[in-house]
C-alpha cells in the first residue's frame, strides 16, 4: 500500500481499489492506513480517496476532513448517551407508576 501511494503522489486511490488489488476488505485497508499514519507516513484521505503528499496544504486538508468526522461521531455519540438516558428515565417512570397501581 505504502508504496503504490507513495510511487503515485496526489493519486487518489479509492478503497475497493486497494481491496480488490490486496484481495483484503475495507476494515484491513483503515488498519493498514492507521499503521502508516502511526510509522510517520503523510497518507491523506479524502471522499476521492487514500493519497501520499508531502505538501503541507494537502495534509491540513486531510486533518480538517479527519477532525470534522470525528467532531461529527462525538456529536452523534451525544445525542445516543442522551436518547439512553430518556429510555432509562422513562422506564423509570413506568416502573414507578406500576409499583404505584400494585402498593
Amino acid at each position: 500500500v505504502l508504496d503504490g501511494l507513495r510511487d503515485n503522489p496526489q493519486k487518489k486511490t479509492k478503497s475497493k481499489k486497494i481491496e480488490a488489488i490486496l484481495d483484503i476488505n475495507g476494515n484491513e485497508v483503515r488498519a493498514i492506513d492507521h499503521y502508516l499514519r502511526d510509522q510517520g507516513h503523510p497518507i491523506c484521505s479524502s471522499s476521492q480517496g487514500y493519497y501520499y503528499t508531502d505538501d503541507p496544504s494537502e495534509l491540513d486538508k486531510s486533518i480538517n476532513h479527519l477532525r470534522q468526522r470525528a467532531s461529527s461521531i462525538s456529536w452523534v455519540a451525544n445525542k445516543l448517551d442522551k436518547t439512553k438516558d430518556m429510555i432509562l428515565n422513562r422506564k423509570k417512570t413506568e416502573r414507578e407508576e406500576v409499583q404505584e397501581t400494585l402498593f
